[in-house]
């Protein structure tokens, strides 16, 4: 499992002061399109970016679609409809034969989707299985291209892949040989795959000094190279739970084949620490958030910032999450027009997670200020616990969210519901 679902539930959510540096909004309307019902007819805790295919969006769900995995289901594929049609178009069975617990999001090639899953596949990886990446195509039948074998092998891909050139490229948290990272475990790979399913291990995070390790967000690609985070690396301000040093994290750049440069290792305290999720392109710079750390924060770590790098390496932080009532572990960004767009997992005013908030939905300029658009959680039938980068289409903005709507799954503290998809009108 990923680090930063770890973090989300271990992180130490306390009762914040009522101090606020994010602005409200009367804008920010919320629309539910499908809630989620989970078992066997149904998705359940959809957690990775959705894919816009000419008006339909097509998303994953960690859980539902049947009665294995544990009895919560193995997790599906999803398309919905502008109008919030929506059907399950494969129902994942788990290993050995097929992938279980999809964590990130699809990529589109031709007219085929591709996509990863973080558990399933032909080979055992410790107590699971060590992932898979699997295609559907246009008739809606799901293949496994590639398990992956952990070792000096990758294990447990949970960010999105991106298409470059005749290949994809992707990350796996663990695997690739190199221990000393998230709590002793392996640092974690970048692969890239053909899309018959020829894998290769173009690079091994050792997570030692300014290596980075344990990467979780996806990939982008400007200009034929490769941008990414880890989790872990860098230097070493920050320990695991042995107060054993395993680095704040990094953004690195990387070459087809392989070579990696840290643009920025964090420092923790004020400078951020944990990148769970990707960059996203501003014109050539990239900005990101990290799920904790910050200064001057109430939480405890740290809410989190929003930062910025350039692809030379200058880094800054851009703004600051305070609070709970303005937001605490951020998921990734997305830019549409002149600003970026997020959410954050908890915050907000509304229930959840013993008070802390369900999450709130915002938008920031690149200078800085932020603008809170949604509380989530407001009513029975809202979204909750949103922990996934939003996509832009037209004017509107798509998002999951990992609990709320009329499902009956019971969801972390006090959330409920089996997730939602939504739509966000800023």
């Amino acid at each position: 499992m990923r680090m930063c679902t770890w973090m989300k539930a271990a992180v130490g959510i306390v009762a914040l002061a009522a101090h606020a540096q994010a602005a409200y909004a009367a804008a920010g309307a919320v629309k539910v399109l499908h809630s989620f019902q989970g078992g066997s007819a149904d998705g359940a805790v959809p957690l990775g970016p959705l894919l816009n295919v000419s008006g339909t969006l097509y998303g994953t769900t960690t859980e539902g679609g049947g009665t294995g995995c544990g009895g919560a289901g193995c997790g599906t594929v999803f398309a919905i409809g502008p109008d919030g049609t929506e059907s399950v178009v494969h129902a994942f069975a788990g290993p050995p034969s097929d992938g279980a617990t999809p964590f990130g999001g699809l990529v589109k090639v031709g007219g085929t989707i591709y996509g990863t899953t973080n558990d399933g596949g032909a080979n055992t990886c410790g107590s699971i299985h060590c992932g898979t990446v699997f295609s559907i195509g246009a008739n809606g039948a799901e293949k496994i291209i590639y398990s992956f074998k952990g070792g000096s092998d990758g294990e447990y891909p949970a960010g999105s892949m991106v298409k470059l050139g005749s290949l994809l490229y992707g990350t796996t948290y663990q695997g690739g040989g190199h221990t000393g990272c998230d709590t002793g475990y392996t640092c974690g790979t970048v692969f890239s795959i053909t899309t018959a399913g020829a894998e290769k291990v173009i690079h091994a995070f050792t997570g030692v000094g300014s290596d980075g390790g344990n990467p979780s967000g996806a990939l982008i690609e400007i200009a034929g190279t490769l941008y990414g985070t880890t989790e872990f690396g860098g230097l070493s301000q920050c320990t695991d739970t042995h107060n054993t040093p395993i680095g704040c994290g990094v953004v690195y750049s990387m070459s087809t084949g392989g070579g990696d440069t840290i643009l920025h290792a964090f420092k923790g305290g004020s400078d951020g620490q944990t990148p769970s999720e990707g960059v996203v392109d501003v014109g050539g710079q990239l900005f990101g958030t990290t799920i904790v750390g910050g200064a001057g924060s109430t939480c405890q770590g740290g809410c989190g910032v929003i930062y910025s790098v350039t692809t030379g390496g200058n880094e800054s932080v851009v703004y600051t999450f305070q609070q709970a009532a303005n937001g605490f572990l951020p998921a990734g960004l997305v830019l549409s027009g002149n600003n970026l767009y997020g959410v954050t997992y908890i915050g907000g005013k509304h229930g959840c997670t013993t008070g802390e908030g369900c999450g709130v939905a915002y938008s920031a300029s690149t200078g800085g200020i932020a603008t809170v658009l949604h509380d989530f959680g407001k009513s029975a039938k809202d979204a909750e616990l949103p922990d996934s980068r939003l996509i832009a289409v037209g004017s509107k903005l798509y998002g999951v969210s990992t609990h709320g709507g009329t499902g009956k799954c019971t969801g972390p503290d006090n959330s409920t519901g089996c997730g939602t998809v939504y739509q966000l009108t800023p």
